[in-house]
């Protein structure tokens, strides 16, 4: 069920490759501190290489886990 009452055009390439392309240059860089930089860096390379995994849980768990919503009255 559509909102308003245009259609909808295509998307363009951000709308379906922005998120791809930032979680990719993350994980880029997450492995590049890694090789590159002691410390810091290390840290660095866990946030951005655990990024992908923390996305990839919040989508199974938004697919799997029960929602706590009320029934909706027709």
């Amino acid at each position: 069920m559509r909102r308003s009452g245009r259609p909808r055009g295509p998307a363009g390439w951000r709308a379906v490759f922005g998120v791809p392309l930032a979680v990719g240059a993350a994980t880029l860089a997450g492995l590049l501190a890694a090789l590159l930089h002691e410390g810091a860096g290390g840290v660095a390379a866990w946030a951005a290489l655990g990024l992908p995994l923390a996305l990839i849980a919040w989508h199974v768990g938004r697919a799997y886990l029960p929602r706590n919503r009320p029934a909706r009255r027709t």
